[in-house]
């Protein structure tokens, strides 16, 4: 199992982001490669793995009434993050240093709360590496907004690289 510390001290990681969109399409799956001095990046692959039909409809409104249902989705969620991402990785093999999943938002009120479902245990327990998680809750606590969240790592990474960042 890698520690955290152990990550902070590395001079490359591989890292995983895992993201859904409010599509609720599929979850994307980003495999990088990150080196800290300096800072840059390479994608090693991206792959959206399609959302299991009930899974979907498990995030309807009336389906997540009660706390039992939400507690099941998360998990649900989170057991889908964890073999999308085992099967992207059958295809483009790397040793994880870091996973980065953002979750799926259920309900959200800028500067106030937010909710995300997918349980990051899952993950942890089968690649043995850490897990960060629930970026918007984390911003909310700092003072921010809880989104949008990209603006920032788009600027570490990309400023500075000659070319526009907007299409």
């Amino acid at each position: 199992m890698i520690r955290m510390t152990e990550v902070a001290a590395l001079p490359v990681r591989n890292v995983a982001g895992l993201m859904t969109g409010t599509s609720m399409d599929g979850l994307d799956v980003a495999l990088c490669r990150i080196t800290s001095a300096p800072l840059s990046f390479e994608l090693l692959a991206f792959e959206t793995v399609p959302m299991p039909a009930d899974l979907r409809r498990s995030l309807a409104a009336e389906r997540l009434a009660d706390v039992g249902a939400v507690a099941r989705a998360n998990m649900a969620f989170g057991h889908y993050f964890a073999d999308a991402l085992a099967d992207v990785l059958v295809r483009h093999p790397v040793r994880l240093h870091l996973i980065g999943s953002h979750g799926q938002t259920v309900y959200h009120e800028h500067r106030v709360t937010t909710l995300q479902l997918g349980e990051p245990a899952p993950l942890a327990a089968r690649f043995g590496c850490p897990v960060v998680h629930d970026f918007r809750a984390n911003d909310i606590v700092a003072g921010g907004a809880g989104a949008p969240l990209v603006p920032y790592v788009d600027w570490r990474l990309l400023a500075g690289r000659g070319e526009a960042l907007l299409a």
